[in-house]
């Protein structure tokens, strides 16, 4: 970067958040997610955004990632959900365009043009892709940074509060719980983690949480 955030440690992720937030292209961001159409967002809101800026830096502060890619990443995860201010289907590319007006007002906003496209990609990346027969969904990186993103975007998957995010995204959708927990357990028995990182620190309780949604899906079902 022309001008990257000359980030303090990353022993404390909170701290590296403050530090980050001071920065106007990371302001411009929560602006977006400050939006009473975000704000009211039962599990999208700007919690989850800082979040995923919190668990990307925990994922990525034991690998040798220089100061430059760690900013790119911490931009990535401030925008990757700002498209919900413009509709909650295909977010993902409205989050790139409202980013792109960003650069473009911002003359570049100090960033070379492989870095802006790699945060594009990042953000892309996000998505989630419905697997060929229902067999549930999955997020494909295409970049090394994106798999940072893309752990710290699922990580309530393998946490303590897996399930309080489930029923937040229910109250979101407003789906039929049922319906959406048998969704969920296609998506979290097929998941990968793609950093080590993650895999140390998420796996196990991952685990423990698939099994205990089946046992809560088959209690549906008496």
């Amino acid at each position: 970067m022309t001008a990257n955030f000359k980030l303090p440690p990353l022993d404390d992720p909170d701290h590296v958040i403050e530090h980050v937030r001071q920065f106007e292209v990371i302001q411009r961001a929560f602006q977006h997610l400050e939006e009473p159409s975000i704000t009211a967002l039962p599990y999208h809101n700007p919690s989850h955004t800082l979040d995923v800026m919190r668990e990307s830096i925990l994922f990525a502060r034991d690998v040798p990632l220089s100061t430059s890619d760690v900013s790119l990443l911490l931009i990535a995860s401030a925008w990757h959900d700002v498209g919900f201010v413009k509709n909650r289907i295909g977010h993902e590319e409205a989050s790139i365009e409202l980013f792109r007006q960003y650069v473009r007002e911002r003359h570049g906003a100090d960033l070379s043009k492989m870095e802006q496209q790699l945060v594009e990609s990042m953000i892309r990346d996000t998505k989630l892709h419905a697997r060929p027969m229902g067999a549930g969904a999955e997020q494909v990186p295409t970049t090394d940074l994106s798999r940072y993103l893309l752990d710290a975007d699922l990580s309530n998957l393998g946490r303590d509060d897996f399930f309080d995010c489930l029923d937040r995204l229910v109250d979101e959708h407003q789906a039929p719980k049922k319906d959406f927990y048998v969704s969920a357990l296609g998506l979290i028995t097929r998941h990968i983690w793609h950093t080590d990182s993650a895999r140390n620190l998420r796996m196990k309780k991952e685990m423990q949480n698939s099994i205990k949604l089946v046992r809560i899906i088959k209690e549906f079902e008496r």
